[in-house]
């Protein structure tokens, strides 16, 4: 799709060419000029400004590293992420994916705590029971191989089904094959 601009016909994703004048002064390694467009007001583009040194090492960035550790640690990164949003220091989208971020860290501390709540409840029913370490151990290995011959038992009788079905197919297909001969 070509579009008339001034005099000239511009195709879609025809942005022109930078002027000279607006073209970054550095001469790279290679002996050619940098392609980029300088920034207004200097003769460089931002990747060859010294004064944007700073900028261009702490873009892509994280923050100050904290570690989510505690549900009050989350809703401290969030209100700093909050605070930097409002503030301008960083854009929406990154509000948006430490917002996410915060989301999984809350989610793996509840499934921390569910995992550590079985693990005292199983305690306190070994203590209830009057068990000592070996009667515990001892439960844990039944309770495995009861898990185990369950998990076999339900892999043998999908087996079977399949067997019955493939064995009514075959006496089918042996059927067929006597009546045709």
């Amino acid at each position: 799709m070509r579009q008339l601009i001034g005099k000239r016909k511009v195709s879609k994703g025809d942005f022109g060419r930078i002027s000279p004048m607006e073209r970054c002064q550095q001469v790279l390694e290679d002996g050619r000029r940098c392609k980029q467009k300088a920034w207004r007001g200097k003769e460089v583009c931002y990747q060859h400004d010294p004064d944007a040194a700073e900028l261009r090492s702490q873009a892509g960035r994280p923050r100050d590293p904290m570690y989510l550790v505690s549900v009050q640690a989350v809703q401290l990164s969030l209100t700093e992420t909050l605070e930097d949003l409002r503030a301008g220091r960083i854009k929406a989208g990154e509000a948006y994916a430490a917002g996410y971020l915060a989301q999984l860290a809350l989610t793996a501390l509840d499934v921390g705590r569910r995992e550590r709540k079985l693990d005292v409840k199983h305690f306190w029913e070994m203590v209830d029971l009057g068990a000592t370490i070996e009667d515990a151990v001892k439960l844990a290995k039944e309770r495995k191989k009861k898990q185990e011959a369950e998990e076999a038992s339900a892999c043998a009788s999908t087996q079977d089904e399949e067997a019955e079905q493939n064995g009514g197919e075959v006496e089918q297909n042996e059927e067929a094959e006597r009546e045709a001969g």
